[in-house]
């Protein structure tokens, strides 16, 4: 039986070390078709960097500003809230702050007696 040695090329994002396919590697006969793929996919060619689209998305957010929707009124546990999203990048912002979220539904448990984990926060 012949072994075959077949040398391909797989990508990674330099920023959160996804590749590009969901559920599996995809394997280039090239470099430059790597390359050529991934642009047209909408990834993010710096030098030897890459981004996913989703970090290429954000990096662009961090360097030029998120370009923020309308606040929106929630409610979740008794407590009262507002939320936006980054109509580029998609990043969700909350009035007020995640972590003052985080400690209000847990005050807000003990009162109502409701455990938060079972709906989880947003």
């Amino acid at each position: 039986m012949p072994f075959n040695l077949h040398t391909c090329v797989s990508v990674t994002c330099d920023e959160c070390a996804e590749g590009w396919g969901e559920d599996f590697t995809v394997h280039f006969a090239s470099e430059a078709e790597a390359l050529s793929e991934l642009r047209r996919d909408g990834w993010l060619v710096m030098g030897n960097k890459l981004r996913c689209p989703s970090c290429a998305l954000h990096a662009d957010c961090l360097a030029t500003g998120h370009r923020h929707g309308d606040w929106e009124p929630r409610e979740m546990h008794g407590v009262t809230f507002r939320v936006r999203f980054c109509e580029h990048c998609g990043e969700m912002n909350t009035d007020p702050s995640r972590d003052q979220l985080t400690n209000l539904w847990r005050l807000a448990a003990m009162v109502n007696e409701i455990d938060v984990r079972e709906g989880g926060p947003i």
